[in-house]
């Protein structure tokens, strides 16, 4: 029996906090992080810890998620991280793990294999390859994951497959969306066994056209106003014709905002 316990065992919380916040040896905070009955005390512990090995130690066990999320945020080994992404049993956990993971060869296997869809799709968020980004895109069971990789789809052509010739009509729908190439959306409208797909693409060619010529209508207007102004000896008059190509302008702007 020890005659005397050091004060960050104090059963006054407060007492105990202090004496924590006085350590320094990452040794002794490592004890206070494993021992402690307090998830206060050790959560303080934790965050005075720099060793990687005890951060991941208390990153795996604590039985509290706060404390296993405050050792997990000063990790940086991306194995001990990818770790905790696969193995821990709270998913806020996992979700706040996976927000530190960096490394692109163990975000493409959790978002290949992992059994949740959320911690699917955070990892797909977060990858650079887009061939694995287009697999997932086509194969994964969930939609939630499935939408996030093609809103990092960079490929039209990619995009227009997947609007062409997927069985999911939200996927098509989702997927036609991001297609702008003119000539992609016209190989949809032609060739998609899906009517839904071909009624929407050549609505959206339809539009573009439209957008076109008001844009070319527009920019006649402006034309021909400059060159009204230009003749005006009348300041005032002057003025009003540059303001009113000036609204054009800012009508043209709205127009192709919407187009795109």
């Amino acid at each position: 029996m020890r005659l005397f316990k050091p004060a960050w065992e104090s059963a006054n919380e407060e007492k105990a906090l202090m004496a924590v916040n006085k350590l320094i040896d990452q040794a002794t905070l490592m004890r206070v992080a494993k021992e402690s009955q307090n998830k206060r005390v050790r959560q303080a512990a934790v965050e005075k810890l720099s060793d990687q090995d005890a951060l991941a130690y208390v990153a795996r066990n604590d039985n509290v998620n706060d404390v296993r999320k405050v050792a997990m945020k000063k990790l940086t080994d991306q194995s001990a991280i990818a770790d905790i992404v696969r193995e821990d049993i709270d998913i806020s956990v996992r979700a706040a793990a996976i927000e530190r993971l960096t490394d692109q060869s163990m975000l493409t296997d959790i978002a290949l294999h992992d059994n949740d869809k959320n911690i699917r799709e955070v990892a797909v968020g977060k990858l650079t390859d887009q061939s694995i980004i287009t697999k997932i895109a086509k194969n994964d069971v969930a939609f939630c994951v499935r939408k996030a990789s093609i809103s990092i789809i960079k490929e039209q052509r990619t995009l227009a497959e997947i609007a062409k010739e997927d069985e999911n009509p939200q996927i098509r729908r989702f997927a036609l969306g991001k297609v702008i190439d003119e000539d992609m959306l016209k190989d949809i409208m032609g060739n998609s066994r899906y009517a839904d797909s071909s009624d929407k693409a050549r609505l959206r060619l339809d539009k573009m056209e439209t957008n076109h010529k008001n844009h070319e209508n527009t920019r006649t207007r402006q034309q021909a106003l400059a060159g009204k102004a230009m003749q005006e000896e009348s300041w005032g008059k002057y003025k009003e014709i540059v303001s009113r190509i000036t609204e054009i302008d800012l009508g043209m702007s709205t127009l192709i905002r919407t187009e795109s």
